[in-house]
């Protein structure tokens, strides 16, 4: 080696690309669960059409034929339809002629039943989240895995020191 020229530095690849790893995973799993945390604070739910009447209330999709054959008798006057707060996203349909406190006693009980329906309904898309977050570990894994056999492939190809 000549004395005028600085050692170069061997090159450590193995440290440098486990470093890289590490800062990648850490950015691909923050990234990640920041997505599922921003959907999480404020889940969407997809509302009901409910008609309350004397008998029960009864859930339908708000994008099913019965919510539209509601909504028909909504104009058609046989029906009144009373909208929830923005939060829950449904409607309520209760038949029309009926004394103001029997429309009320089953506008109270539905918004009842719809508040208990969305809670659980956001308590079970959370869950479903927090088990779905741990699928960002499994790509960096799958990566730390292979990346350690081509290192131990590649190494077998190094000349041993004696």
């Amino acid at each position: 080696m000549d004395p005028q020229k600085p050692a170069m530095r061997k090159i450590s690849w193995g440290r440098g690309l486990f470093r890289l790893w590490a800062v990648l995973s850490i950015i691909e799993v923050g990234f990640v669960w920041t997505l599922l945390i921003a959907d999480n604070l404020d889940p969407y739910f997809p509302g009901f059409s409910v008609m309350s009447n004397a008998s029960g209330d009864y859930f339908y999709s708000n994008f099913s034929d019965d919510s539209r054959s509601l909504e028909a008798m909504n104009e058609a006057k046989a029906f009144s339809k009373t909208e929830t707060s923005p939060s829950l996203n449904s409607s309520i349909f209760t038949v029309t002629g009926i004394p103001s406190d029997e429309q009320r006693l089953y506008l109270t009980r539905a918004e009842k039943a719809l508040n208990e329906k969305k809670a659980a309904y956001v308590s079970q898309r959370r869950w479903d989240a927090a088990l779905s977050s741990l699928w960002a570990f499994v790509p960096p894994a799958v990566i730390l895995v292979i990346g350690y056999l081509f290192y131990w492939a590649f190494s077998g190809f190094k000349a041993k020191e004696d």
